[in-house]
């Protein structure tokens, strides 16, 4: 019989339970957490650590072939939305009948809560376990510590950390899938020919879009973004000199949002007034701000330093470049200044970390095979 680490209460709060809700600690994504149980949370921390060390013996001798194998899928967390979260051990000389498995969020054992709202579907004849969660739900507002810890009763075990998201504005990735989007296959050729044509990834415009506009061509915001690519009136001026044919409305940045949008839905602004409503035109154009942000930090003096304090630097890249469009260069400059590697983490910045972490989700994702 299988044995899965459940976090346990006192007599006294037990008894407690009758006048409180329970035993359960705080709520995560995850379930809730076990802290009042401390002898739960450290249990798990300790099969984790003891994991890890194995793992790390393992490599340094002929078992890696034969160690277990723990996998995630979606193969790193999402950020953008409500998704199934599959874990998978395979264990060749293991034994998925009698085994422990932890699982913690950032530090702390959600095992019990976790498992609890799984499906667990235990393979004798292929020693593979597989643990279905339906639905998580990850706030793009912060960052998420998770770890699976596995061990058999022969001792095998194995520990993970699933991952977030990360996205490369500049690798070339194929964009398998939009999701619950359904953009219309010409603007999909758009954004990929374009996309390529400027150096960038179609996966990271895709997701910005997705982001700014919902694939929405006469969308607007309360800043007066306007577009599938929500260039604002500051970054349209930035454009004038690149495009200077293109048709601009003047009248369209004086007007409150709620009136623009509704001059646009009824046909009195259209494409051939103002260049961020031509859906190609917005493509060409977000493409050509994101390169003048990009630029910006890529001086010798900037990417020097994204070398020298970040372990990822081209990702690290493409982070400072999305959050620039969102807020601005300045204000994204600034914070790099003042707080290094925890630049994103500035209050000056917490809606550009939502925006960052979902742009990353999306254009992760977009580029990789959908669950069935």
């Amino acid at each position: 019989m299988r044995h899965l680490r459940f976090p346990t209460c006192s007599i006294a709060l037990l008894i407690g339970a009758l006048f409180f809700a329970g035993c359960a600690g705080p709520n995560t994504p995850l379930g809730a957490v076990s802290w009042l149980s401390p002898r739960a949370a450290i249990d798990a921390q300790a099969l984790a650590e003891e994991a890890a060390e194995r793992a790390a013996q393992d490599v340094r001798s002929e078992a890696t072939a034969y160690a277990p194998k723990l996998s995630f899928s979606p193969d790193r967390q999402v950020l953008h939305e409500s998704a199934p979260m599959i874990v998978t051990i395979r264990d060749p000389f293991g034994s998925v009948e009698d085994y422990e498995l932890a699982v913690l969020y950032d530090g702390l054992d959600v095992s019990g809560n976790f498992l609890r709202s799984a499906i667990v579907h235990e393979d004798l004849e292929r020693n593979e376990i597989r643990v279905r969660v339906p639905k998580v739900r990850l706030d793009s507002k912060r960052d998420h510590r998770i770890e699976v810890t596995y061990r058999s009763r022969s001792g095998s075990a194995v520990h993970a950390r699933y991952e977030p998201p990360n996205c490369h504005a500049f690798r070339a990735e194929e964009v398998v899938h939009t999701g619950r989007f359904q953009p219309p296959r010409r603007l999909m050729s758009a954004i990929r020919n374009h996309s390529l044509r400027a150096g960038f990834n179609p996966a990271f415009l895709t997701g910005l879009i997705a982001q700014e506009s919902g694939f929405d061509p006469r969308a607007v915001s309360w800043a007066r973004a306007v577009g599938l690519t929500q260039v604002t009136p500051i970054a349209a001026k930035e454009l004038v000199r690149e495009f200077p044919k293109w048709p601009r409305s003047p009248r369209l940045n004086r007007l409150p949002p709620l009136a623009a949008r509704a001059m646009i839905l009824s046909g009195k602004l259209k494409p051939a007034n103002d260049w961020r409503l031509d859906p190609e035109k917005s493509v060409i154009g977000g493409l050509a701000y994101a390169r003048i942000l990009a630029e910006r930090w890529s001086t010798p003096a900037s990417l020097a330093y994204l070398r020298a304090t970040f372990r990822d630097p081209e990702t690290e890249h493409t982070r400072l470049v999305l959050a620039s469009y969102h807020s601005g260069y300045s204000r994204v400059h600034s914070a790099l200044r003042r707080r290094g590697e925890g630049w994103l983490r500035s209050p000056s910045l917490k809606e550009a970390r939502k925006y960052v972490n979902r742009i990353s989700s999306y254009c992760h994702h977009f580029a990789e095979e959908p669950l069935p």
